[in-house]
């Protein structure tokens, strides 16, 4: 008889558990960066885009993506970077809350920064005139379990200490997207409304059922013209190794703060 293993809600066949829990030495990316953050379908993020800043772009090749390569938070790749107007947007998915989120965004920043300056033919160093760079918006997207304003501001200066005054600071701003949160955001962006069913439906059949399950099962109940779907069943495979990966780091992550 095939054993079956818990990890964290997910209930997992004994090939699953050793698909999931094998060291294969790569960073996995989060189903939300696998999603938004994919170049194939940048009309996604532009929508996402457009929502957040009551904008219009219809043209999703308006969007350059600078996602820094490499940059890991608990061994996920859950954060992209991207060009789109005058704007450098940086977003990225939790499932648990973090404080320490400004500082990520500010190293993460100064990387793309660098990056696009290194590529410039403006010479800065040298100039007299002032280099224009992008600004920022920084977005984190939360939805954990823990409940949750619909929107926090985290401050980089709120980390630093007294009584010494800053004279740096970053803005994020965390967006719950939970049911019940920021609905009028969600009702106005479709890829994100479809994202938010799904990671739901495959929590709660997780408890139940099988990984392999849950995910067909979820995928399966989002509507028919759901514009995520098909990629998601063309991708099948990967979004289901995302899927575990993605929730026994966030209960890791949960478990190491209860334990400070």
């Amino acid at each position: 008889m095939t054993e079956v293993k818990k990890v964290n809600d997910f209930m997992l066949l004994e090939d699953e558990w050793n698909e999931f829990t094998k060291d294969n030495g790569e960073h996995k990316e989060q189903l939300f960066k696998f999603i938004f953050g994919n170049k194939e379908h940048k009309e996604w993020i532009l929508s996402l885009y457009n929502v957040l800043n009551h904008s219009d772009y219809t043209d999703s090749d308006e969007i350059k993506f600078t996602t820094v390569d490499n940059f890991i938070y608990m061994s996920m790749k859950n954060d992209f970077s991207f060009l789109v107007g005058n704007s450098i947007n940086l977003y990225e998915q939790l499932l648990n809350i973090n404080p320490n989120i400004p500082v990520l965004f500010f190293i993460y920043l100064s990387k793309v920064y660098a990056k696009i300056l290194a590529d410039s033919e403006y010479a800065y160093q040298l100039c007299s005139g002032q280099q224009k760079l992008s600004a920022p918006q920084n977005v984190c997207f939360y939805n954990g379990r823990i409940d949750k304003e619909d929107k926090i501001i985290l401050n980089l200066s709120d980390s630093h200490q007294k009584p010494v005054k800053s004279d740096l600071n970053l803005k994020v701003t965390m967006l719950n997207i939970n049911c019940e949160k920021n609905k009028d955001m969600l009702n106005a962006c479709q890829p994100l409304k479809e994202y938010l069913m799904l990671a739901d439906n495959i929590r709660k059949y997780g408890k139940e059922y099988t990984i392999d399950d849950a995910v067909d099962k979820a995928i399966d109940e989002l509507p028919e013209n759901a514009v995520i779907k098909p990629f998601l069943l063309s991708n099948i495979a990967e979004v289901k190794r995302m899927c575990i990966k993605e929730y026994d780091e966030a209960e890791t992550l949960a478990h190491e703060r209860m334990e400070v």
